[in-house]
């Protein structure tokens, strides 16, 4: 099994006190891969780690995007997504995003993990870069038109996270400019099979600690508020 999924918080709150992810549990043979599937899943895929001075045209992917941690660079000559994955956040997570990522790309969804780096002093995942836009600017574009290519690509992603027992209040598409949506950003994810969280999120976000959000309600939503 690859190791690239290993959470980087890892080390529990002291030294002493050492608290393995899920997916190291996995790895380290305490946990049943049979009984955890997203796990088995998670713990494969690509263990490249790509050093930040191979990266060449560094700059924020999109002025839409509330995370400041999101970018498009250039690796080996093609364009890539670069997000960083902040340390602070992971024990609030039930699994790290690139977990998440491998998981979904096994589906297949989401855009294509490639690797990790290390960007200012912070973990981040590299990914396949999708030209297009997200749907906080797809809502502010009088040009954007919502096809049924993409109502359909849509409710295909809600159903596999459905058949999968996979749940968030914040399931992201981008759309292409080809006219596709593709899913991104899969942090706040969620599964009823997989071990909770270290930590509970604090208020005002507490509709992130429910997870209760089944993706078809969130799919047709999304496709209402975007619709023209």
């Amino acid at each position: 099994m690859s190791v690239l999924f290993l959470s980087s918080y890892a080390k529990g709150d002291s030294a002493e006190q050492a608290v393995l992810t899920p997916v190291e549990a996995l790895c380290a043979g305490e946990l049943d891969s049979t009984a955890h599937p997203l796990l088995a899943i998670a713990a494969t895929g690509s263990s490249l780690h790509i050093p930040f001075n191979q990266f060449t045209d560094v700059r924020p992917a999109t002025k839409a995007v509330r995370n400041k941690g999101f970018f498009v660079a250039r690796w080996k000559g093609e364009p890539v997504f670069v997000k960083k994955t902040p340390l602070k956040h992971e024990p609030y997570h039930q699994l790290p995003e690139r977990s998440w990522l491998a998981i979904i790309n096994s589906f297949p969804l989401g855009t294509r993990l490639i690797g990790s780096t290390t960007f200012q002093g912070e973990p981040a995942i590299v990914t396949d870069y999708v030209d297009g836009i997200n749907e906080k600017e797809a809502s502010k574009s009088a040009d954007f038109i919502l096809t049924e290519t993409m109502k359909a690509e849509m409710r295909s992603a809600a159903a596999i996270f459905n058949s999968r027992g996979i749940y968030s209040n914040d399931l992201q598409f981008m759309f292409t400019k080809d006219g596709h949506a593709i899913v991104i950003d899969p942090e706040w994810y969620y599964s009823p099979t997989l071990p909770p969280p270290k930590k509970q999120l604090p208020k005002p976000m507490p509709a992130l600690n429910t997870y209760n959000c089944r993706a078809d309600c969130l799919v047709e939503q999304k496709i209402l508020r975007l619709s023209r």
